[in-house]
């Protein structure tokens, strides 16, 4: 059988395209790291960043937000009745699937008021960056900004369809229908009847035409830009597909998107285990793309490391407030990735007796709400190891 890849190489437009299986199959074709504009995908590394807030109780989904009787569940799911560029409220909410650009800057906007930081800090500390996203940026809006290459976004493929950020439960409510039933417009494909979206995650269900195949299960969630970029999960067949092209959709895509995605699950029809049902949902070729990726991060989070961390020097410990306020993330990237023995950590803020017995410990200083500070002391040798002061030079490489 012909390998459906090769069908890229005759669209009308340079694209680089990657699939993964559950199994294990791995496979790109075109230029795979070159950056590429990935406008409207970029709603789900937003969306990525809105569930890690909930999980860490930065952000509730039914809290109120955007217009009067609208909340982030509805921004999240084009519900809120906002128009697509706007503050213009074009319905009320829960009346109509209104694609919204707007709405989805809402929720950034609240997420990145929570944290206290810019929202693409907060995006490349929290979601790019652990998820081994290095060659990917926000510079525009958190509903269209994003560029990156295809690398990068078959690695959020992977995570999306075998979670290891956003807790399982979480992600697996996300990616169900949010108020069904609703009708609107898919941009680029008209009018449906049943315009179904989860939370920042378009789902295909029943609609038609749609620019995946006609073998895609109605399971299968994911998003296309304008770019010319696309990405879509079906778990049913435990397959995910990405891609970025030079060109703006039109109807190549139409065309395009389609046969390759029936191609693809055609080709793969006997691997129909769904992944997404699997304990933890760390399949072996998936597990293989995410350590991969996260070794092509490696160098650009020492340099993060180097750039950013505030730390201060007290005998052999160093005092080091993160932006990253995930105690287990944080403990596992300044471990395991620059080297470093955590000797204490903050405690909780409700504690006020530990408060005392830290605030004695790191001479003075105290936590303040929704940061976290651990006294390290360097342990990988020292070549290994990024440089102390906080005017550490980065090398003009990059390296």
């Amino acid at each position: 059988m012909p390998n459906p890849l090769d069908q890229v190489a005759s669209w009308p437009v340079t694209a680089a395209v990657g699939f993964a299986s559950q199994q294990g199959a791995l496979e790109t074709t075109g230029p795979a790291d070159r950056p590429f504009p990935w406008a409207s995908v970029t709603k789900l590394l937003t969306t990525l960043a809105a569930l890690d807030a909930v999980q860490r109780g930065l952000l509730g989904l039914d809290e109120p937000a955007g217009p009067p009787g609208s909340t982030i569940r509805h921004l999240l799911a084009h519900a809120s009745g906002l128009a697509f560029d706007g503050d213009v409220i074009q319905a009320k909410p829960g009346q109509r699937r209104i694609y919204s650009n707007r709405g989805i800057e809402i929720v950034a906007e609240v997420v990145a008021a929570r944290s206290g930081q810019p929202f693409e800090r907060l995006l490349a500390d929290e979601v790019l960056l652990p998820l081994g996203l290095a060659g990917t940026r926000l510079e525009g809006s958190p509903a269209w900004g994003a560029s990156g290459p295809l690398t990068d976004l078959m690695n959020l493929a992977v995570e999306l369809a075998s979670p290891s950020l956003v807790d399982e439960d979480l992600l697996a409510a996300a990616t169900r229908v949010a108020f069904p039933g609703l009708t609107g417009v898919l941009p680029g494909f008209g009018r449906q009847a049943n315009c179904d979206w989860g939370l920042g995650f378009e789902i295909k269900d029943s609609k038609a035409p749609h620019w995946t195949g006609s073998r895609n299960s109605p399971r299968t969630f994911g998003h296309f830009g304008r770019s010319g970029s696309f990405l879509w999960v079906d778990p049913d067949a435990g397959l995910v597909c990405a891609g970025l092209a030079d060109h703006d959709f039109d109807e190549w895509a139409k065309q395009a998107w389609p046969r390759l995605a029936d191609d693809l699950l055609a080709a793969h029809a006997a691997l129909s285990r769904p992944f997404l049902q699997e304990e933890r949902g760390l399949a072996t070729g998936f597990r293989t793309w995410k350590a991969d990726a996260r070794d092509r991060c490696r160098g650009e989070l020492r340099r993060r490391g180097a750039r950013e961390a505030a730390m201060i020097p007290c005998g052999d410990i160093h005092h080091l407030r993160l932006t990253v306020t995930d105690v287990q993330r944080s403990r596992e990237f300044y471990t395991g990735l620059l080297g470093f023995e955590v000797v204490a950590e903050s405690p909780p803020p409700d504690d006020p007796a530990a408060a005392e017995t830290f605030k004695v410990l790191f001479g003075g200083v105290v936590m303040a709400r929704g940061s976290l500070i651990m006294g390290l002391r360097p342990m990988a040798p020292p070549a290994d190891r990024i440089q102390l002061e906080l005017t550490a030079p980065v090398p003009a490489d990059g390296r």
